[in-house]
């Protein structure tokens, strides 16, 4: 679904999940269970709007009871995820932060990138220094480990701590240059902050019927 969302095209991504033929056996909570909770949460955060499809009450503890978790991957993508939604509101505050002390932990090369972004859009609000200095370290980071999106979205929140115009027109070309059309709503998925940026389309345009 990344292809859709860097294309702005947030539709075409609800219409390929929903296109979905497998059929999961029941009582159990699968990796491809996993996947798709993942796309209609990063769907929700790109738009700023949760779809209730993405069922978190009932799909969260299934999974946390589930065997899954146990590999590393997939707990280390849940702890970003859990991370993310927090700082959009989507669950209490607090999870953030816990969020990025479990990654911390990680050994996974990812982890720590995933924990600096999450701890500097913990730390947006009440302490901009600190977490543009968080944001610098996750441009450093994400860039040992190839991961060029990341750090041009983290560049673009330190642009906007710092109320630097130059820095978010070269973060916006640099996302440009990956392929994606709009880099705010890019940024709202990969770095979300306290800051909810929501779309203007309701759930039900995007609801497939």
């Amino acid at each position: 679904l990344s292809t859709f969302l860097a294309e702005n095209d947030a539709r075409g991504a609800v219409r390929e999940l929903v296109r979905a033929t497998w059929v999961p056996p029941a009582g159990t909570f699968h990796v491809q269970h996993f996947h798709e909770l993942v796309a209609w949460c990063e769907i929700g955060l790109y738009r700023g709007v949760l779809d209730e499809r993405a069922q978190l009450a009932d799909r969260f503890p299934r999974l946390e009871g589930s065997m899954i978790l146990r590999v590393e991957t997939v707990r280390t993508q849940y702890n970003y995820l859990r991370g993310r939604l927090a700082l959009a509101g989507h669950l209490p505050e607090e999870e953030a932060m816990r969020a990025a002390r479990k990654l911390y932990k990680e050994s996974h090369p990812l982890a720590v990138v995933w924990a600096l972004a999450v701890e500097a859009g913990v730390r947006s609000t009440r302490d901009p220094e600190r977490a543009a200095a968080l944001y610098t370290r996750t441009v450093e980071a994400s860039e040992r480990v190839g991961m060029r999106a990341m750090a041009a979205a983290a560049r673009w929140r330190i642009a906007d701590l710092r109320r630097d115009d130059t820095m978010r027109a070269s973060a916006e070309a640099e996302l440009s240059a990956l392929g994606v059309r709009n880099a705010k709503r890019m940024c709202s998925l990969l770095v979300p902050t306290k800051t909810i940026d929501t779309d203007t389309d309701s759930i039900d345009v995007l609801r497939e019927r």
